[in-house]
């Protein structure tokens, strides 16, 4: 099951509900941050998975690899804003977000609000529309409210969604 990795950070379609997403990318190769040349992972059930960084982002290695650009912007103290990016099968660029939190001393990654939560639409984070309709989806515009959202939601002693252990990190 190495694909529970994949799962948690790279949701396959941003159509699944309860993703945070947005209309332009707020992470490309022109501000993205490199925290390692590569990394492995390894879950609580032993799964393991490996990014690599390939010219101006990450990719998943192996099998995982199912097509995801993968992004991260340094927020401080360890906390990065990572994108999933991909192209749909339309040829439109769909991103996907989540916070972690990088912790090299205590050999984690923390994984946070890689599923939107609805007091995070209270927050300063607004709900995606199509066709007029509102979508359980939220649209970031800025990383900023969803970066004050986990500080504090760390701040308070919340559990991330996920820890993975670092394997090996270059």
């Amino acid at each position: 099951m190495k694909r529970s990795i994949v799962a948690l950070l790279a949701p396959l379609a941003v159509l699944l509900s309860g993703c945070f997403t947005s209309e332009t990318p707020l992470i490309d190769g022109t501000n993205a941050d490199y925290p390692f040349q590569s990394t492995t992972l390894r879950t609580d059930t032993g799964e393991e998975a490996t990014l690599v960084r390939e010219d101006d982002h990450y990719a998943f290695a192996g099998d995982l690899d199912e097509g995801f650009d993968v992004y991260f912007d340094d927020f401080g103290g360890g906390l990065y804003l990572m994108r999933l990016g991909s192209v749909a099968e339309d040829g439109t660029l769909q991103s996907l977000y989540a916070v972690v939190l990088l912790d090299r001393a205590a050999g984690t990654v923390a994984v946070y609000r890689s599923i939107v939560r609805d007091e995070d639409f209270l927050a300063g984070i607004r709900h995606c529309v199509q066709d007029g309709a509102e979508l359980y989806l939220a649209c970031l515009d800025e990383p900023d409210p969803l970066i004050a959202i986990v500080r504090a939601a760390i701040a308070a002693g919340e559990a991330p969604e996920d820890i993975y252990a670092i394997v090996r990190m270059d």
